[in-house]
């Protein structure tokens, strides 16, 4: 899924999308500003969500696309573009999010690979905070299961976010009969470290 590390740019304008821009019909702008020119044609055709705005604002040549920063935008065109994103632990939650709001199922899909792979005891109970907010990103039963098989090693992690995790998932995960702990001893660290 990964792609090299190029931008959005020097993609738009090399190998197979090269000439290409004169033919662009549309632009994109971040809440902070930035702009991506775009084929709109190119952007319906991976996107239920570009489909749909472009049917409706054929004349409108820049299009603000909110509540999604460049750089998550620019690997989301990365992977309308080429097929590929670039995926690490700091932004597969950002692109998670904003794949489901724009409709794109397949990077929704291999986000949720990416972060299942990549799971450790330092970033499970952050990422299942996450998960637990916005189920339909399909990866909360996941860190559920992981924190529920690693709750010891989580607990001897430094930073594994137990203090930050909220109350109803620290009660749903202790009073789980698949908790994996050695003694009710462990049960009660996690309580009094939290307090």
């Amino acid at each position: 899924m990964n792609t090299p590390a190029k931008s959005f740019a020097v993609i738009f304008n090399s190998g197979f999308w090269e000439g290409q821009q004169q033919f662009t019909d549309g632009t994109l702008q971040t809440d902070d500003g930035m702009t991506f020119r775009i084929h709109r044609v190119v952007l319906s055709q991976r996107s239920g969500y570009f489909q749909a705005l472009f049917s409706f604002n054929l004349n409108q040549e820049t299009i603000i696309i909110p509540n999604i920063d460049s750089k998550i935008l620019e690997n989301i065109l990365l992977y309308i573009y080429t097929g590929g994103a670039i995926l690490d632990e700091k932004n597969v939650w950002d692109l998670k999010i904003a794949s489901d709001y724009l409709l794109l199922d397949d990077l929704l899909k291999s986000c949720r690979s990416f972060s299942v792979q990549n799971m450790t005891c330092t970033n499970c109970l952050s990422s299942l905070s996450i998960a637990w907010q916005i189920d339909k990103l399909a990866t909360r039963d996941d860190c559920y299961r992981y924190a529920l098989v690693h709750f010891e090693d989580i607990l001897k992690t430094p930073n594994g976010g137990l203090e930050e995790l909220p109350f109803e998932i620290l009660k749903k995960l202790l009073e789980s009969k698949s908790l994996n702990v050695i003694s009710e001893r462990s049960v009660w660290k996690a309580i009094v470290f939290v307090d």
